[in-house]
């Protein structure tokens, strides 16, 4: 029986390999179920098994003119099909893989994103408020935090003293304090 069943193989093969369709639709009848059925063992995936098999088919129809001479049909099926899981197993990890690297990018570039604008939004609200204060206390607060000069070094270039300074600085921060108070938790 099993000699009778490997000459019936090599025969459709033979047809196969002239072009003959009714061959290969004997060939996919014979076969695609137990492919199939291989498939979804390996992948637990119906719509995946059969997707593969017909791949294999469809490899197997467009180089009708090229196969193999095949002693035993049913595993050299097996063992495209077994090599075509496996393939699909491989790319589906890297998709996996490029999916994730793709999903932690995005979440922070756009946490980033988000922490620049409301930096950006946050300064242009300070600036404006500075913008509102008297001319030399803006002065005076400028130079202190813009500049990093020492309370003495903006009193000798301001020629004021520097206890007037501090004042000067205090009274800013306190404003800035007031007003900005609101604004930072109603924007946080």
């Amino acid at each position: 029986m099993q000699d009778n069943q490997g000459h019936l193989d090599e025969a459709l093969i033979d047809d196969i390999r002239s072009g003959n369709h009714k061959a290969f639709e004997t060939l996919y009848h014979r076969y695609k179920i137990l492919l199939v059925s291989h498939a979804y063992q390996k992948l637990g995936s119906y719509d995946g098994a059969k997707e593969i098999v017909q791949d294999v088919f469809s490899q197997i129809w467009f180089k009708h003119t090229e196969l193999p001479s095949v002693k035993n049909l049913s595993a050299w099926l097996y063992v495209l099909v077994r090599n075509k899981v496996f393939k699909h197993i491989a790319h589906q990890h890297v998709v996996d893989r490029y999916a994730e690297s793709f999903r932690h990018f995005t979440d922070n570039v756009s946490h980033y994103t988000e922490y620049q604008i409301r930096e950006r939004e946050m300064q242009q609200l300070i600036d404006a408020e500075i913008d509102k204060l008297p001319p030399k206390m803006k002065h005076v607060l400028l130079m202190s935090r813009s500049q990093g000069l020492s309370h003495r070094e903006i009193a000798e270039l301001m020629g004021i003293s520097e206890n007037t300074v501090k004042n000067h600085i205090k009274a800013a921060l306190k404003i800035l304090r007031k007003r900005l108070g609101m604004v930072l938790f109603v924007v946080l």
